[in-house]
């Protein structure tokens, strides 16, 4: 049987689910986002099933249950979690940055051939200060890191620490120990909560020093030279700052015709904070400074003048940096990060003020916040201006004293400047459109808000009826107090600077028009509300029998969408046991992903419906290409489920990318789709098995509902337009009973004979 499923939790189920090129070649403008390349390494090909089985077979016999069952717990939950990490769209192979990355660790373990084998280093597309070591050898490096740190050497070191996580395991014994801790084992009997947190602290901090520091003897033992190790406590110290302070301009975003307000800046910005011991009894770190201080005093000041900071290249690590540093524009982008975004991207322009593909993300980010502020949600995109430190809080500052108007305005200047420098570029008119739209008919009281004619011109017509001020009131004739009246509302509109921001624009017949009608179309707006009741009534009588004949007919045939091809972007399937302490079943859904990327190619077959699946299960290692489609799919619908979850009608950051796979997969409509099942708990059976006993006819039905199980199946399918980014199908059902292969066919060949079924 289905139902309707309220919607907060099925978007939380869709979130659950889905939470799964060069360097720049030629000029900056020709910039192009990081790929992956080459064959798919087997960490990525391995079922995460067959990870976890090659690792608990390495716990030792002699181990303790409870400590051999805590290992077991880890190795499943760790194997899956990489998986979907490895999965997530953020993780490169064989690309630029990563193999730079993996010439360094190169250099660091040329002593050591045997430990280099074990390590496998992937780069991701993240924008946080971070690095990370797994269980089984992958080290894990972000962007955001590369992008702060200053030489190879650090670079070097940073490696050095998280090898000594993979060599002491330090990830699985930190949740070996955290079991204890929680169960209250051994000398953690009968501790507090507090107490419990405190502990876990202490003992983390624990893992890091020994990490620092067995760390410095690995990297001792290499060619690096020690010389810039203090720099990189100064990387992690400053971490929440961009890669560098330099005062924002006012003339930035201005033009001959748009001056921004000296108001809206500040004398003088808030301070970077000093160094200081950062309470840390209830941190997983040791404070930076301990943890400085403590390595540099194990440093040698008199070592060897054939270590140096570089040992690949100085240009290599530039290069590399410079990667890293322009990925981070689009990432905090993508990442809704707009005032972030607008400002790494300044920094960048200082050095290349040509570069299209980063005047571009600030084009971007200006229309993604001028559209939530739109529609009332900015706190969601406009950062504390009060947490800001140094330079940066220049941009949250002006963007927080624009009024939505105003930001409209500028976000359409700076759009369609940029438009007249690059007329072929196929995302800017876009923006531009929706950009006028939304001000003309959310913004403009009347035509003449904005100037056509320059300011001076406008003053000159205007002293033709000044002297009329001039004149005794008692006097002044009904065309003196005509002109007296446009010249008062023409001064007081000249002190909104965006009154003159579209002069050069209205001489474009094309701008012009588009203005008119816009305003036109908010005029019959406005018109439409001045009905009356009667009308009113009539309107909505009107509107609703529409829906609930649209409804029927659904109900009858179908969507009936006429789609001949979808692509399907990694099918999911969970199975949870909520009766259980740990409710996911991590193998089982493995198992039922597999099989059900088979059913969804056998139901296309039978709907005459041709889909192309992009799946982790269906990739070999020669699929690099298809993986790079299935990345940018999934950093897609990421965003796209923030705009839609806002109710912020946006155009994606990566339009024109995502629209290039529409010519390339012969379709425009892109599926995500998945079960959930779930056996769930049954309340009250102690209480109804002993009703029924007293009432003894009804022990039959006692003892059925204790022992029948109880399932429910969610099940979801969404189809989106990738030309306009728009879902067209949505199927969102509770089924309320176990999903056999019976119950799941028919769910999805329903689906498919939605999407291609004609009325």
């Amino acid at each position: 049987m289905k139902h309707s499923y309220p919607r907060s939790r099925f978007s939380f189920l869709l979130l659950v689910a889905l939470s799964g090129s060069a360097f720049a070649q030629g000029t900056p403008e020709d910039y192009r986002l990081l790929q992956s390349s080459g064959p798919i390494p087997a960490d990525f090909l391995q079922l995460s099933s067959q990870k976890y089985e090659q690792e608990k077979a390495a716990i030792s016999r002699q181990e303790k249950s409870f400590e051999k069952k805590a290992k077991q717990a880890f190795f499943l939950k760790s194997s899956f979690l990489l998986h979907d990490l490895l999965y997530s769209g953020q993780v490169l192979f064989n690309d630029p940055v990563g193999g730079y990355v993996n010439q360094v660790a190169d250099q660091l373990l040329a002593g050591n051939p045997s430990l280099r084998k074990q390590i496998r280093i992937y780069v991701v597309k993240s924008p946080s200060v971070n690095a990370f070591a797994t269980n089984s050898g992958v080290i894990l490096i972000n962007l955001g890191l590369i992008a702060q740190l200053e030489t190879e050497s650090q670079l070097a070191f940073v490696l050095s620490h998280e090898l000594t996580h993979y060599l002491k395991k330090h990830v699985m014994n930190q949740y070996v120990e955290e079991q204890k801790i929680e169960q209250g084992k051994r000398t953690y009997r009968s501790l507090s909560a507090e107490e419990k947190l405190l502990s876990r602290s202490n003992y983390s901090q624990e893992l890091e020093t020994e990490a620092d520091l067995e760390g410095l003897a690995t990297f001792l033992k290499s060619n690096y030279s020690t010389r810039q190790l203090n720099g990189v406590f100064d990387v992690l110290q400053y971490s929440y700052l961009p890669f560098d302070d330099v005062p924002f301009e006012k003339s930035f975003f201005e033009t001959p015709h748009l001056q921004l307000p000296a108001a809206y800046f500040l004398g003088k910005v808030k301070a970077i904070a000093l160094p200081s011991e950062v309470e840390e009894t209830k941190s997983s770190h040791p404070s930076i400074n301990k943890r400085r201080a403590s390595v540099l005093g194990r440093i040698n000041r008199d070592e060897a003048s054939t270590k140096g900071d570089y040992l690949v290249s100085k240009a290599a690590f530039a290069e590399a940096r410079q990667t890293a540093r322009y990925e981070l524009s689009y990432l905090y982008l993508s990442g809704l990060q707009y005032e972030k975004a607008i400002y790494h991207s300044y920094l960048l322009l200082k050095e290349d003020s040509t570069s299209r593909y980063l005047r571009k993300n600030v084009a971007k980010a200006l229309y993604g916040l001028s559209q939530y502020a739109n529609q009332g949600a900015y706190a969601q995109v406009h950062d504390a201006e009060a947490d800001t430190e140094g330079c940066s809080q220049q941009v949250v500052h002006l963007f927080g004293k624009l009024t939505p108007k105003e930001l409209n305005a500028l976000a359409l200047k700076y759009v369609r400047d940029l438009g007249k420098e690059f007329p072929e570029d196929t995302e800017l008119p876009a923006l531009g459109n929706a950009l006028l739209k939304s001000l003309v008919l959310r913004h403009c009281e009347s035509d003449a808000d904005f100037a056509t004619r320059p300011r001076a011109v406008e003053r000159e017509a205007a002293d033709l009826v000044a002297n009329a001020d001039t004149v005794d009131p008692e006097k002044r004739s009904k065309y003196q107090k005509i002109a007296i009246t446009h010249l008062k509302k023409k001064n007081a509109d000249s002190e909104q600077f965006i009154r003159y921001a579209f002069v050069d624009d209205f001489r474009d017949p094309a701008f012009s028009r588009a203005f008119g009608q816009h305003w036109k179309e908010k005029q019959a707006s406005n018109q439409q509300r001045e009905e009356t009741t009667k009308q009113q009534r009539l309107r909505e009588r009107g509107e609703s029998q529409q829906k609930v004949r649209a409804a029927k007919l659904i109900r009858q045939k179908g969507a009936a969408l006429g789609i001949d091809k979808i692509v399907m972007i990694s099918p999911s399937y969970a199975k949870i046991d909520e009766r259980k302490k740990k409710p996911i079943r991590y193998v089982a859904s493995e198992r039922a992903e597999v099989k059900l990327v088979e059913q969804i190619q056998c139901n296309a077959r039978a709907a005459n419906l041709v889909v192309d699946v992009l799946s982790d299960n269906t990739f070999t290692s020669a699929d690099a290409g298809k993986f790079n489609d299935y990345a940018r799919l999934r950093n897609w619908i990421r965003e796209r489920v923030k705009h839609l979850d806002a109710a912020v009608p946006m155009h994606n950051s990566d339009a024109a990318g995502v629209g290039a796979l529409v010519e390339k997969y012969g379709t425009k409509y892109y599926c995500w789709t998945g079960f959930v099942s779930v056996r769930e708990k049954k309340p009250g059976k102690a209480l109804a098995l002993f009703t029924s006993m007293v009432v003894y006819p009804l022990l039959p039905f006692g003892i059925y509902y204790v022992v029948a199980p109880d399932y429910n199946t969610y099940y979801y399918s969404l189809v989106f337009d990738l030309t306009t980014g728009e879902p067209v199908f949505t199927d969102l059902q509770l089924i309320d009973r176990k999903n056999t292969r019976d119950v799941l066919n028919s769910t999805v060949h329903n689906t498919f004979y939605q999407l291609k079924n004609k009325r």
